[in-house]
Protein backbone atom coordinates (compact mmCIF):
# COMPACT_ATOMS: atom_id res chain seq x y z
CA UNK A 1 0.00 0.00 0.00
CA UNK A 2 1.13 3.24 -0.79
CA UNK A 3 1.57 5.91 2.19
CA UNK A 4 0.71 9.18 1.56
CA UNK A 5 3.97 10.60 0.41
CA UNK A 6 4.59 7.90 -1.87
CA UNK A 7 1.30 9.23 -3.80
CA UNK A 8 1.89 12.86 -3.41
CA UNK A 9 5.23 12.15 -5.35
CA UNK A 10 3.34 10.34 -7.62
CA UNK A 11 1.22 12.93 -8.52
CA UNK A 12 3.90 15.11 -8.45
CA UNK A 13 5.57 13.04 -11.17
CA UNK A 14 2.15 12.68 -13.17
CA UNK A 15 1.52 15.89 -13.32
CA UNK A 16 4.98 17.08 -14.62
CA UNK A 17 5.01 14.58 -17.21
CA UNK A 18 1.39 16.00 -17.93
CA UNK A 19 2.88 19.29 -18.99
CA UNK A 20 5.93 18.91 -20.38
CA UNK A 21 6.75 20.96 -23.27
CA UNK A 22 8.88 20.77 -26.28
CA UNK A 23 11.28 23.99 -27.03
CA UNK A 24 12.18 24.29 -30.30
CA UNK A 25 15.60 25.97 -30.60
CA UNK A 26 15.57 28.01 -34.54
CA UNK A 27 18.76 30.79 -35.46
CA UNK A 28 17.83 33.96 -35.81
CA UNK A 29 17.06 34.79 -39.95
CA UNK A 30 15.87 37.73 -39.60
CA UNK A 31 14.63 39.68 -35.97
CA UNK A 32 14.01 37.46 -33.92
CA UNK A 33 10.11 38.38 -33.60
CA UNK A 34 10.21 38.03 -37.19
CA UNK A 35 11.43 34.60 -36.64
CA UNK A 36 8.84 33.16 -33.99
CA UNK A 37 6.13 34.57 -35.42
CA UNK A 38 6.31 33.02 -38.85
CA UNK A 39 7.36 29.77 -37.67
CA UNK A 40 4.62 29.80 -35.22
CA UNK A 41 1.85 27.94 -37.04
CA UNK A 42 4.35 25.38 -37.88
CA UNK A 43 4.79 24.85 -33.85
CA UNK A 44 0.94 24.95 -33.08
CA UNK A 45 0.76 21.77 -35.18
CA UNK A 46 4.20 20.22 -33.57
CA UNK A 47 2.22 20.74 -30.74
CA UNK A 48 -0.91 18.91 -31.82
CA UNK A 49 0.97 15.97 -33.29
CA UNK A 50 3.19 15.71 -29.95
CA UNK A 51 0.06 16.32 -27.39
CA UNK A 52 2.69 18.59 -25.50
CA UNK A 53 2.98 22.40 -25.31
CA UNK A 54 5.65 23.70 -27.63
CA UNK A 55 7.55 26.63 -27.21
CA UNK A 56 10.36 28.34 -29.28
CA UNK A 57 13.40 30.12 -28.89
CA UNK A 58 15.16 32.37 -31.57
CA UNK A 59 18.88 33.53 -30.81
CA UNK A 60 21.67 35.15 -32.90
CA UNK A 61 24.33 33.98 -31.29
CA UNK A 62 24.30 30.51 -32.49
CA UNK A 63 26.99 29.47 -29.46
CA UNK A 64 23.97 30.40 -27.13
CA UNK A 65 21.75 27.77 -28.62
CA UNK A 66 24.11 25.13 -28.20
CA UNK A 67 24.51 25.60 -24.64
CA UNK A 68 20.81 25.60 -24.40
CA UNK A 69 20.66 22.36 -25.91
CA UNK A 70 23.65 21.51 -23.89
CA UNK A 71 21.77 22.02 -20.62
CA UNK A 72 18.60 20.28 -21.76
CA UNK A 73 16.60 23.48 -21.91
CA UNK A 74 16.33 22.90 -25.93
CA UNK A 75 14.98 19.29 -27.39
CA UNK A 76 14.69 20.07 -30.94
CA UNK A 77 16.55 22.71 -32.85
CA UNK A 78 17.32 24.00 -36.24
CA UNK A 79 21.11 24.77 -36.49
CA UNK A 80 23.55 25.83 -39.16
CA UNK A 81 26.69 22.86 -39.60
CA UNK A 82 29.03 24.32 -37.91
CA UNK A 83 26.99 24.70 -34.46
CA UNK A 84 25.30 20.84 -35.20
CA UNK A 85 28.81 19.76 -34.59
CA UNK A 86 29.30 21.31 -31.82
CA UNK A 87 25.78 19.78 -30.62
CA UNK A 88 26.47 16.30 -31.53
CA UNK A 89 29.91 16.77 -29.53
CA UNK A 90 29.31 18.39 -26.60
CA UNK A 91 25.18 18.42 -26.37
CA UNK A 92 24.14 14.95 -26.28
CA UNK A 93 22.05 16.15 -29.53
CA UNK A 94 22.07 14.24 -33.41
CA UNK A 95 20.78 14.84 -36.56
CA UNK A 96 17.84 13.28 -37.75
CA UNK A 97 17.05 15.64 -40.98
CA UNK A 98 17.97 18.95 -42.72
CA UNK A 99 16.53 21.45 -45.14
CA UNK A 100 14.76 21.96 -48.21
CA UNK A 101 13.89 25.13 -49.55
CA UNK A 102 11.81 26.23 -52.01
CA UNK A 103 11.88 24.74 -55.29
CA UNK A 104 13.22 21.78 -54.00
CA UNK A 105 16.66 23.36 -53.65
CA UNK A 106 18.85 20.93 -51.09
CA UNK A 107 22.50 22.64 -50.93
CA UNK A 108 23.05 26.29 -50.80
CA UNK A 109 27.00 27.93 -51.64
CA UNK A 110 29.20 30.42 -50.16
CA UNK A 111 29.83 33.59 -51.86
CA UNK A 112 32.19 36.12 -51.52
CA UNK A 113 30.50 39.79 -52.94
CA UNK A 114 31.77 42.97 -54.12
CA UNK A 115 30.35 46.54 -55.58
CA UNK A 116 29.30 45.78 -59.47
CA UNK A 117 31.24 48.12 -61.67
CA UNK A 118 34.36 47.85 -59.30
CA UNK A 119 37.84 46.20 -60.02
CA UNK A 120 37.13 42.46 -58.11
CA UNK A 121 35.66 40.63 -60.38
CA UNK A 122 37.18 37.64 -59.34
CA UNK A 123 39.16 35.90 -56.47
CA UNK A 124 42.04 35.99 -57.97
CA UNK A 125 41.67 39.90 -58.07
CA UNK A 126 41.07 40.21 -54.34
CA UNK A 127 44.05 38.16 -53.00
CA UNK A 128 46.61 39.56 -55.56
CA UNK A 129 49.45 41.12 -53.75
CA UNK A 130 48.52 44.48 -54.83
CA UNK A 131 45.60 44.90 -52.77
CA UNK A 132 47.24 43.51 -49.56
CA UNK A 133 46.29 46.51 -47.17
CA UNK A 134 43.99 47.79 -49.07
CA UNK A 135 40.82 46.75 -49.34
CA UNK A 136 37.97 46.02 -46.34
CA UNK A 137 36.64 43.10 -45.49
CA UNK A 138 33.15 42.21 -43.79
CA UNK A 139 32.35 38.31 -42.64
CA UNK A 140 30.82 36.38 -40.53
CA UNK A 141 30.85 35.22 -36.96
CA UNK A 142 33.79 33.09 -36.63
CA UNK A 143 30.83 30.49 -35.19
CA UNK A 144 28.88 30.62 -39.09
CA UNK A 145 29.55 28.17 -41.47
CA UNK A 146 28.87 29.69 -44.63
CA UNK A 147 30.06 33.40 -43.47
CA UNK A 148 33.15 32.46 -42.01
CA UNK A 149 35.04 29.15 -42.03
CA UNK A 150 33.81 27.83 -45.69
CA UNK A 151 35.68 31.44 -47.42
CA UNK A 152 38.07 31.45 -44.48
CA UNK A 153 39.58 28.35 -45.45
CA UNK A 154 38.73 28.03 -49.04
CA UNK A 155 39.42 31.28 -50.35
CA UNK A 156 41.74 32.63 -48.51
CA UNK A 157 44.04 29.71 -45.98
CA UNK A 158 44.41 27.77 -49.07
CA UNK A 159 45.79 30.32 -50.88
CA UNK A 160 48.64 30.78 -48.05
CA UNK A 161 46.24 33.74 -46.87
CA UNK A 162 45.20 34.88 -43.29
CA UNK A 163 42.53 37.34 -44.14
CA UNK A 164 43.36 39.09 -40.93
CA UNK A 165 46.40 40.06 -42.49
CA UNK A 166 45.87 40.63 -45.93
CA UNK A 167 42.69 43.15 -45.44
CA UNK A 168 43.07 46.56 -44.62
CA UNK A 169 39.91 46.47 -42.07
CA UNK A 170 37.61 43.31 -40.78
CA UNK A 171 34.16 43.55 -39.58
CA UNK A 172 31.89 41.02 -38.49
CA UNK A 173 28.36 41.04 -39.25
CA UNK A 174 25.16 39.08 -40.31
CA UNK A 175 24.47 38.03 -44.25
CA UNK A 176 22.05 40.89 -44.32
CA UNK A 177 24.43 43.48 -42.39
CA UNK A 178 27.29 42.50 -45.28
CA UNK A 179 25.92 42.34 -48.04
CA UNK A 180 24.14 46.45 -46.87
CA UNK A 181 27.67 46.96 -46.54
CA UNK A 182 29.18 46.10 -49.43
CA UNK A 183 26.29 47.11 -51.53
CA UNK A 184 26.92 50.87 -50.26
CA UNK A 185 30.33 50.90 -50.67
CA UNK A 186 31.02 50.92 -46.83
CA UNK A 187 33.23 47.67 -47.44
CA UNK A 188 34.92 46.21 -50.18
CA UNK A 189 34.25 42.43 -49.74
CA UNK A 190 31.66 40.82 -47.51
CA UNK A 191 30.66 36.90 -47.57
CA UNK A 192 27.26 35.48 -47.93
CA UNK A 193 25.69 32.56 -49.22
CA UNK A 194 22.85 32.04 -51.57
CA UNK A 195 20.08 31.16 -49.85
CA UNK A 196 20.32 34.67 -48.18
CA UNK A 197 21.35 36.23 -50.98
CA UNK A 198 17.90 35.09 -52.98
CA UNK A 199 15.94 36.27 -50.39
CA UNK A 200 18.27 39.42 -49.86
CA UNK A 201 17.38 40.39 -53.51
CA UNK A 202 13.73 41.06 -52.64
CA UNK A 203 13.95 42.58 -49.77
CA UNK A 204 16.65 44.94 -51.33
CA UNK A 205 16.39 44.85 -54.70
CA UNK A 206 18.66 48.53 -55.44
CA UNK A 207 21.18 47.39 -53.43
CA UNK A 208 21.11 43.36 -55.23
CA UNK A 209 21.50 45.60 -58.33
CA UNK A 210 24.72 46.46 -56.69
CA UNK A 211 26.75 44.01 -56.21
CA UNK A 212 28.31 40.72 -57.94
CA UNK A 213 29.29 37.58 -57.34
CA UNK A 214 33.33 37.29 -57.01
CA UNK A 215 33.75 33.71 -55.85
CA UNK A 216 31.76 30.92 -54.64
CA UNK A 217 32.17 27.94 -52.76
CA UNK A 218 31.12 23.88 -53.89
CA UNK A 219 27.64 23.37 -53.17
CA UNK A 220 26.82 21.99 -49.11
CA UNK A 221 23.54 20.55 -47.46
CA UNK A 222 21.36 22.80 -45.74
CA UNK A 223 20.74 23.56 -42.45
CA UNK A 224 20.59 20.25 -39.89
CA UNK A 225 17.54 19.50 -37.30
CA UNK A 226 18.74 18.22 -34.43
CA UNK A 227 17.33 16.06 -31.02
CA UNK A 228 19.07 15.55 -27.72
CA UNK A 229 19.51 11.50 -27.70
CA UNK A 230 17.79 11.65 -24.56
CA UNK A 231 14.42 11.83 -25.14
CA UNK A 232 12.21 8.99 -25.19
CA UNK A 233 11.39 6.79 -28.12
CA UNK A 234 8.51 7.56 -28.12
CA UNK A 235 8.64 11.34 -27.83
CA UNK A 236 11.52 11.17 -30.24
CA UNK A 237 9.87 9.05 -32.46
CA UNK A 238 6.99 12.05 -32.58
CA UNK A 239 8.94 14.53 -32.99
CA UNK A 240 11.04 13.31 -35.96
CA UNK A 241 8.33 11.77 -37.96
CA UNK A 242 6.47 15.21 -37.32
CA UNK A 243 9.21 17.42 -39.49
CA UNK A 244 10.42 14.66 -42.01
CA UNK A 245 6.67 13.64 -42.70
CA UNK A 246 5.25 17.18 -42.37
CA UNK A 247 3.87 19.05 -46.00
CA UNK A 248 4.56 16.15 -48.26
CA UNK A 249 1.48 14.02 -47.02
CA UNK A 250 -2.10 13.76 -45.62
CA UNK A 251 -5.11 16.06 -46.27
CA UNK A 252 -3.28 18.98 -44.77
CA UNK A 253 -0.01 18.57 -46.95
CA UNK A 254 -0.85 21.77 -48.95
CA UNK A 255 -1.76 23.86 -46.25
CA UNK A 256 1.52 23.16 -44.28
CA UNK A 257 3.94 24.00 -47.26
CA UNK A 258 2.09 27.23 -47.61
CA UNK A 259 3.18 27.82 -43.72
CA UNK A 260 6.76 26.47 -44.14
CA UNK A 261 7.49 28.88 -47.22
CA UNK A 262 6.02 31.66 -44.65
CA UNK A 263 8.09 30.34 -41.96
CA UNK A 264 11.57 30.34 -43.81
CA UNK A 265 10.89 29.72 -47.94
CA UNK A 266 10.87 26.27 -47.22
CA UNK A 267 9.58 23.19 -49.22
CA UNK A 268 10.26 20.65 -46.11
CA UNK A 269 12.42 18.48 -44.44
CA UNK A 270 14.66 15.49 -45.90
CA UNK A 271 15.97 12.38 -43.36
CA UNK A 272 19.78 13.04 -42.74
CA UNK A 273 22.02 12.06 -39.68
CA UNK A 274 25.41 12.61 -38.15
CA UNK A 275 27.48 11.80 -41.44
CA UNK A 276 25.80 15.08 -42.75
CA UNK A 277 28.53 16.39 -40.75
CA UNK A 278 31.57 14.35 -42.07
CA UNK A 279 32.55 17.82 -44.52
CA UNK A 280 32.30 20.14 -41.83
CA UNK A 281 34.91 18.19 -39.46
CA UNK A 282 36.84 17.87 -42.35
CA UNK A 283 36.91 21.09 -43.12
CA UNK A 284 37.35 22.42 -39.41
CA UNK A 285 40.78 20.00 -39.21
CA UNK A 286 42.31 21.46 -42.36
CA UNK A 287 41.09 25.25 -41.63
CA UNK A 288 42.69 24.57 -38.07
CA UNK A 289 45.87 23.32 -38.86
CA UNK A 290 46.46 25.63 -42.40
CA UNK A 291 45.73 28.19 -39.62
CA UNK A 292 48.69 26.59 -37.18
CA UNK A 293 51.35 26.44 -40.70
CA UNK A 294 50.84 29.99 -41.88
CA UNK A 295 51.31 31.35 -37.57
CA UNK A 296 54.89 32.73 -37.21
CA UNK A 297 54.54 33.27 -34.20
CA UNK A 298 54.43 29.98 -32.55
CA UNK A 299 57.06 28.23 -31.40
CA UNK A 300 57.75 24.50 -33.34
CA UNK A 301 56.62 22.46 -30.35
CA UNK A 302 53.34 24.57 -29.57
CA UNK A 303 52.65 24.26 -33.44
CA UNK A 304 53.26 20.51 -33.08
CA UNK A 305 51.05 19.84 -29.40
CA UNK A 306 48.39 21.81 -31.18
CA UNK A 307 48.06 19.97 -34.27
CA UNK A 308 48.00 16.94 -32.14
CA UNK A 309 44.95 18.26 -30.44
CA UNK A 310 43.19 19.07 -33.93
CA UNK A 311 43.65 15.17 -35.21
CA UNK A 312 42.94 14.50 -31.52
CA UNK A 313 39.38 16.36 -31.65
CA UNK A 314 39.41 14.62 -35.58
CA UNK A 315 39.04 11.59 -34.57
CA UNK A 316 36.71 12.18 -31.89
CA UNK A 317 34.15 14.00 -34.18
CA UNK A 318 34.77 10.83 -36.92
CA UNK A 319 33.41 8.57 -34.27
CA UNK A 320 31.03 10.60 -33.51
CA UNK A 321 29.80 10.98 -36.74
CA UNK A 322 29.52 7.62 -37.67
CA UNK A 323 32.97 6.03 -38.74
CA UNK A 324 35.55 6.28 -41.37
CA UNK A 325 33.21 4.96 -43.80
Amino acid sequence: MLTRNACAVLFTLCASLACADITVGLVVTRSEAETLSRWQPVLDDLAVATGEPVRAVALENYDALVERMKRGEVQVARMGNRQALQAVENANAEVFGSLVMAGGVETYQSLLLTRRGGDLDTLVQIISLGQRGRLRFAGGKPSSFSGFLLPQYLAFLKANILFEQHFKSVQTGSHKDNFLAVARGEVDVATGNTDDLTQLRQQFPIEFGRVQIAWRSPGYTFDPLVVRRDLTPLRRQKIVSFFLRYGRDGANAAVQRQKLLAADNLAGFRISDNRQLRQVSDLQLFHDLFRLMLDTHLAPTERDAQAKQHYRRHARLIALLGGAR
